[in-house]
């Protein structure tokens, strides 16, 4: 059977919020997603740091909109394969043919409040297609990093009994020993449909005021029509590292719940532009780990950048590695 689940989109609170143009469409429809979905414990250290450190843009954007992380809810580790995603143009957005373009996400969501209504917001992401990665980053705030991910396949069944994400030669999540658990009811698994995301743009010119005074968020809201779902058991595994530290983010790695889903996904994006309180000091830069997760290259210990080392990062609108 196909039961459909979308998410709440109530107008979210802010000081000031806009659509602009976008690389990708603002109505996205994947067909014969698969995905493979874990619950895990938010880490006790994100909570500490999230008001520190810009983890989900709220300090730059807490004059239109509270964001906060909600230790009620649990993350959400989602592994995707897009046979169809209809997600970019052929020439000029808007006005030329959308093209195809097949790939694999990985997707750390972690539960969120704006305003007090629940929300997701990708931390950090994974994907095997370069003009998937610039897409993601650009046009949807998920920040997206290139990886390559392998698949092993054993007896009759379709279903992958292990998976592994590197990069740079770094295993940065392994998912071994997925086991079948039986199938269960749609509606059991349609609450992870239901809360839209809320993600903040990638640039650096997010990150300083150099270029405008409003932090862009991405307002996602997703329709899911679920065709198959079944619990799964599975043994997960990263390895630490100062450039993709994802451990960082999880208290545990035995997942709360973990399912297999196929589904059709109707995805409508949003651009909120949320005026900016007054700059604090230009050396109040995210902490390294958030770096490490969101753009790349940086390593998650160290001494803070120089103002002017900052400058020259901002030049660059779309630093990451």
């Amino acid at each position: 059977s196909m039961l459909q689940f979308s998410a709440a989109g109530r107008q979210v609170g802010v000081a000031a919020a806009a659509t602009s143009s976008s690389p990708i469409p603002p109505l996205q429809n994947f067909r014969g997603v698969t995905l493979l979905v874990a619950q895990l414990p938010v880490a006790h250290a994100v909570a500490k740091q999230e008001k520190k450190h810009m983890l989900f843009g709220e300090e730059w954007g807490s004059a239109g909109a509270r964001i906060t992380l909600d230790q009620e809810r649990p993350a959400q580790l989602v592994i995707a394969f897009y046979p169809d995603a209809q997600m970019s143009w052929t020439g000029v957005p808007a006005e030329s043919p959308t093209v195809n373009l097949p790939h694999h996400l990985l997707q750390v969501r972690l539960p969120i409040l704006v305003d007090g209504q629940k929300m997701y917001q990708s931390s950090y992401a994974l994907t095997d297609e370069d003009r998937a990665m610039m897409i993601h980053r650009l046009g949807s705030g998920i920040p997206a990093k290139l990886a390559n991910f392998s698949f092993e396949h054993g007896g009759v069944s379709t279903e992958p009994q292990s998976f592994t994400a590197t990069r740079r030669g770094l295993r940065v999540l392994e998912a071994t020993q997925i086991l079948d658990a039986g199938a269960v009811d749609a509606h059991e698994v349609g609450h992870l449909f239901q809360d839209p995301d809320m993600n903040w743009w990638t640039p650096m010119t997010n990150y300083i005021p150099v270029r405008s005074r409003t932090m862009k968020f991405e307002h996602r809201i997703t329709k899911a029509n679920i065709t198959s779902a079944r619990k799964i058991q599975t043994s997960l595994a990263v390895q630490h590292s100062d450039y993709d530290p994802l451990y960082w983010l999880f208290e545990d790695l035995t997942p709360l719940s973990a399912y297999w889903i196929e589904a059709d996904l109707e995805v409508s994006t949003t651009s909120v532009h949320l005026i900016r309180p007054p700059a604090p000091a230009l050396g109040v830069m995210p902490e390294f780990k958030i770096n490490a997760l969101r753009i790349g290259g940086l390593p998650s210990e160290g001494a803070s950048f120089s103002p002017e080392e900052m400058k020259g990062q901002c030049n660059n609108a779309a630093t990451f590695w």
